[in-house]
């Protein structure tokens, strides 16, 4: 325990970080978790919801409902490898594992459940070998079972003994629960009952087991019926998935096609303790059972039973004559327990010679109704009741489905278990209003009191009634007991000793099992170590605290559990080790070979790499094939072997700028060159001071690229057409069990990364391919002295041209800048390490490497694909609110930037600014920029999600966004009728109330100021308020429609705001006005106004500068920002309309 417990809170590769004693690392907590720092040291991660366990936020365990499946890498080719995995089901058969490709002519392996017993299929191409294990009672118990599985190949051993590779005999050892391997496989058949371990082998032409295809657990797509498995899915759960001793991640999936993380099934029910009366909970496989004490029954103990009778196959009880009519609904309840797989529970006879029968048959429930040559039968499958435990029966006559009177169809209902387990059969009406003749149980009477297929156990009869009729007991005095005893208790089996040696029994409920101790085997309990399951002349001897109750003491150079292994093989290719060989795990997908240092296990790049000092990923050499010797370099610097005069890393340049790399060397030449291309020729100039200047290779290409161009334009063609909007139902269909438009957005950003990356290679000019649905652009920038660019270069297009000109990307001039720490919208919550750059040896460069001042831009603009991707959504609220009626109303824009043929991926210092034309312009609203976020797994692959973008413009057929990051974007709006459909009486209501306001406002201005006799301070703080308000009305109707220019829109907003406080302040001076007249006791109506000017004017002048200088960036916020920061600084008007209120309630007690 102490040791599972220290292994729980260690993670990584080689368990090298501590959750109790460690800090956060890069990687720790998995699934999107955000790991904490302690105070006292160590760290915890906190999971998003979703079924992730702690404390890593990783997921163990899935559930599997019907016709389900999870998908993860594959094993591919293998000479060994050991697999683990526990599961758990009530299905007799399922399909656990599958790991190959979808056709009987391939290698693959098979894990299944057949008839309760597991079952392993493997082939290497030619034929099939199936490996059987044999477990006491099956594995279908809902129940936690363990499989393990160990492939490998045998090696060729030399005269000497010692290996020389692996030989093409496969070896597939399957393991089920704690079983001792070697004691099964090797003496199984010698000791009896132990056959939990089986062994398959298989010879052919082959000597790996090539299992390219995906991992699937739980089940298959639909495939050929003549395919090598009988199952195709698996209902339960499954967790541990253990490959080559190392814990899979349930939730690192690549496809999930309906499986849920968890197991509802198996979670505890028995917590609460449901049980009542003192029973005892037990958890079953999706409910609880309550073991209850005598005199009590029911789901939860909750009833008074009475005395529970003993049956002894010559025992029953008997009513006669009932006189109880049958109506509907009628019931009848009882419980028993038995051991018998055959037998009578009761037997019903009717006066028009009705027989209805409760039978046992092969452990399950049997219910059959017979009329003259008319019969019913109805069997519950699910459940075996043959176990002893104590089982609830119910049967229910129910009346025609429905309520439909006129129906003359009648259903029997057969409940075990509370419900748990149930099934049914239609009966003839004409069993309603029947009188009841005979009743038995635990048998069927014959003639002189005989019992006919009797039943042997114990039965407590809760109830037995008609519904209207008497009840019956076996206390009434109608009942004819016969063999009948009181109570339930049974001979303890034990007590004679029944079990052999070295074993202990387990009384099991008129049963007994014999369990051996450990080390002990087989029918007879044989000692493991009288047989000496270990290997090479070893020792057994007996120790009670190891796994199986022994161990082997293994000879010099000999080690493992049976002493199998020699300590002077070395380990196979890809593990390493001195006494127990482990895995390698190094990452080849970044370079590194699959083999390490059999000492240490330090992993080591592939041939022709190098790595960087610092550096996690090795790289190619690349050398220069005309000026290196060979396309080896330098394990840590990259430096190729260059020919006489040639220098940099690849070998590629010259010291003399005068000078060509040539197979010789690097020779001298003066004159322009000229050399010819597939399609064109090329010059290239010598100047006198730069030395060889770049060659011409406009419209050139290489003679590869060139018969690879006509295939990506064919294929962008074929990709239009697939994206057409006519193929919207096939991708619905697609999408149901695939990727889909997701998984095909994804491959064309690979495969525009693939062409940036390549640009160089094959003399790739910028070019622009417009189809129907998609438009791709690749282009150049000049690093040195870039200043922005906008993508695609309509203008510069020579062919056909797209309906939609204006859709287009602009990017900043410090696009290759990362941002400042805190600075900007970040996307991706870690940087981009690029490895460094590779010098030259110690030479100084005489001219800057032409590849390092380019970069490449890659614009692809979808016109229908936003119709096409699935509906789904980032799920975080605060990342993006979705409309109520959510729809892309924009082409979707994909952008990417490779410098140096490396992706530019770190959050940018200035946003990419994407214009975008709608397309529909009516009936859309709240427009929110988003991109397409791969990371997002709810509901499926991707998912679109807003941050660090913001819309900057818009009108009523374009929008603009800004983003900090590059991907592929899009707008989403809501479908909304109140923008265009209501647009009109909305205009008419706003003009025509806000005029009238205008009008009155306007009128009382003039009366005041015209009607000198009435002039004091109460009409002048009135004529001011009026004057303000009617400024700001009047601001609002010229302002109103002129959001699209942001300068006005801004000078209007801020103007605003002025005359709005102003029409607040004051309402304020008028209310404190009122009060000094009521209190103070000189005439303040009449004299000089400057304080009231002062706070009517002059304080929202003080306020608006300090909102519109100090809160508001000018060079990156648009007029929305504005009108937003507006809008939060109402907090003075909100106290002006506060001591306006208080000053009225002062006023009114004063």
């Amino acid at each position: 325990m102490l040791i599972s417990l220290s292994l729980s809170l260690c993670t990584g590769e080689r368990c090298e970080v501590s959750s109790r004693s460690g800090r956060c690392v890069e990687g720790v907590c998995k699934n999107g978790g955000t790991c904490v720092n302690l105070l006292v040291g160590g760290f915890r991660c906190e999971c998003p919801l979703g079924g992730f366990e702690k404390p890593y936020c990783s997921i163990s365990t899935r559930n599997f409902p019907p016709n389900s499946f999870i998908t993860f890498k594959g094993l591919r080719q293998r000479f060994h490898f050991t697999l683990s995995l526990t599961f758990a089901t009530r299905e007799p058969d399922g399909l656990l594992l599958y790991n190959g490709r979808f056709n009987e002519k391939h290698d693959f392996i098979a894990m299944e459940i057949v008839n309760e017993q597991i079952q392993l299929t493997f082939s290497a191409g030619e034929t099939k070998t199936t490996v059987s294990p044999f477990i006491q009672g099956g594995v279908s118990d809902g129940h936690w079972h363990t499989v393990q599985v160990h492939y490998y190949n045998k090696p060729i051993l030399n005269q000497a003994g010692l290996p020389q590779g692996p030989s093409d005999h496969k070896v597939v050892v399957v393991t089920v629960d704690n079983c001792d391997t070697s004691m099964a496989l090797r003496f199984g058949y010698v000791i009896g009952n132990y056959s939990c371990s089986a062994q398959g082998s298989q010879s052919g032409s082959k000597k790996s087991l090539d299992l390219t295809g995906p991992l699937l657990l739980g089940g298959v797509p639909r495939l050929p019926e003549d395919f090598p498995i009988q199952n195709r899915q698996f209902v339960g759960c499954m967790k541990d998935l253990r490959i080559d001793s190392r814990n899979m991640d349930m939730a690192a999936y690549i496809a999930n096609n309906g499986t849920l993380p968890g197991c509802s099934a198996k979670r505890q029910f028995c917590i609460n303790n449901p049980c009542l009366n003192g029973g005892t909970c037990v958890s079953l496989w999706g409910s609880f059972r309550c073991d209850c004490p005598l005199g009590f029954g029911g789901r939860n103990c909750e009833k008074v039973m009475s005395n529970p009778q003993r049956f002894q196959d010559n025992s029953m009880l008997l009513w006669s004559n009932l006189a109880v009519v049958v109506t509907v609904p009628w019931n009848l309840e009882l419980m028993f327990r038995t051991r018998q797989p055959t037998s009578t529970i009761l037997h019903l006879t009717t006066s028009q010679h009705h027989n209805f029968t409760v039978q046992l048959r092969d452990g399950s429930v049997v219910m059959m109704l017979q009329h003259g040559e008319d019969s019913a039968v109805s069997r519950v499958e699910d459940v075996s009741v043959d176990d002893g435990e104590w089982h609830h029966l119910q049967v229910e006559l129910l009346g025609p489905a429905g309520g439909a009177a006129h129906s003359e169809v009648y259903k029997a209902l057969l409940t075990i278990d509370h419900g748990l387990y149930s099934s049914s059969m239609e009966v003839d009406s004409k069993l309603k209003g029947v009188k009841l003749k005979t009743l038995s149980v635990g048998g069927v009477a014959v003639g002189n009191n005989k019992v006919l297929h009797g039943f042997h156990g114990c039965i407590q009869v809760q109830l037995l009634w008609s519904r209207g009729g008497a009840a019956a007991y076996p206390s009434s005095p109608r009942v004819l007991r016969v063999n009948v005893e009181s109570g339930c208790s049974v001979p303890d089996p034990c007590s004679s000793n029944p079990c052999p040696p070295h074993s202990s029994c387990t009384h099991r409920w008129d049963s007994h099992t014999c369990t051996c101790h450990p080390g002990y085997y087989g029918n007879n309990c044989t000692d493991a170590c009288a047989l000496n399951p270990c290997e090479h002349q070893s020792a057994c001897s007996r120790k009670l605290s190891s796994a199986h109750g022994y161990v082997c003491d293994c000879r010099s150079s000999y080690f493992g559990r049976y002493c199998e292994k020699k300590t002077d093989l070395p380990c196979p290719r890809g593990w390493w080790g001195h006494k127990t060989c482990g895995p390698c795990n190094c990452p080849i997908d970044k370079g590194f070979d699959s083999d390490c240092n059999k000492t240490s296990g330090e992993c080591r790049c592939k041939d022709n790499h190098y790595r960087p000092a610092g550096s996690e990923v090795c790289l190619l050499c690349e050398c220069y094939s005309v000026g290196s010797f060979s396309r080896v370099c330098e394990r840590e610097s990259g430096q190729c072997q260059c020919k006489p005069g040639v220098i940099g890393r690849q070998c590629d340049r010259c010291d003399n700028p005068f000078a060509e790399v040539s197979p010789n060397g690097c020779e001298g030449e003066k004159s322009p060159r000229h050399f010819h291309t597939h399609l064109r020729t090329a010059i290239r100039h010598c100047d006198e001071h730069k030395g060889w200047l770049p060659a011409n290779l406009f419209n050139c290409t290489s003679l590869t690229f060139s018969k690879l161009k006509p295939l990506v334009r064919h294929l962008l063609r074929v990709s239009s057409a697939m994206l057409a909007s006519e193929t919207r139902p096939h991708w619905e269909q697609i999408q149901q069990a695939e990727g889909g438009t997701a998984a095909l957005l994804r491959h064309f950003e690979e495969y525009t990364h693939t062409l940036a990356q390549n640009m160089r290679r094959t003399y790739l000019s910028p070019f622009t391919i417009v189809t129907p649905n998609i438009v791709i652009s690749i282009d150049r920038l000049d690093k040195m002295n870039f200043a922005g660019a906008k993508l695609p270069r309509y203008e510069s297009l020579r062919g056909p041209r797209p309906l939609d000109l204006e859709t287009a990307v602009t990017l900043p001039d410090s696009v290759f800048v990362p941002a400042l720490e805190g600075k900007g919208h970040r996307h991706h919550s870690e940087s981009v390490t690029e490895p460094a750059r590779n010098q030259s040896g110690n030479r100084k460069r005489r001219h800057p490497d032409k590849r390092e001042q380019d970069a490449v831009a890659s614009v692809i603009i979808f016109h229908s694909l936003s119709t096409l991707l699935p509906q789904r959504y980032d799920t975080d609220k605060r990342s993006l609110r979705v409309p109520k009626r959510p729809v892309i109303n924009t082409p979707v824009v994909s952008i990417t930037v490779h410098d140096n043929e490396e992706l530019v991926q770190h959050a940018l210092d200035k946003p990419i600014t994407v214009q975008f034309r709608l397309v529909t312009t009516e009936e859309r609203s709240k427009p929110i920029c988003v991109f397409w976020n791969h990371s997002i797994s709810t509901g499926g692959p991707g998912g679109w999600s807003s941050k660090g973008c913001e819309v900057v413009f818009r009108n009523s057929t374009h929008i603009s966004c800004q983003c900090y990051h590059m991907t592929s974007f899009a707008v989403l709006m809501d479908i909304s009728h109140r923008e265009n459909g209501e647009i009109l009486p909305i205009k008419l209501v706003t003009w025509s109330t806000v005029g009238v306001t205008l009008f009155f406002l306007f009128l009382t201005v003039v009366f005041l100021t015209c009607l000198r006799a009435m002039y004091s301070n109460s009409t002048s703080i009135i004529t001011n308020g009026a004057l303000t308000l009617f400024v700001a009305e009047l601001l609002f109707i010229l302002g109103i429609n002129q959001t699209d220019n942001p300068f006005v829109c801004t000078i209007i907003a801020i103007l605003l705001q002025f005359f709005y406080m102003c029409v607040f302040s004051w309402l304020f001076l008028e209310g404190l006005h009122v009060y000094r007249m009521l209190s103070e006791v000189r005439d303040i109506n009449y004299g000089p106004m400057r304080f009231y000017y002062l706070i009517g004017w002059g304080l929202p002048a003080i306020i608006t500068v300090d909102t519109a200088v100090i809160g508001v960036d000018y060079s990156s916020t648009s007029c929305l920002r504005l009108k937003q920061s507006v809008k939060s600084r109402r907090s003075p008007e909100g106290s002006c309309v506060f001591v306006d209120v208080f000053i009225v309630i002062v006023c009114y007690f004063h």
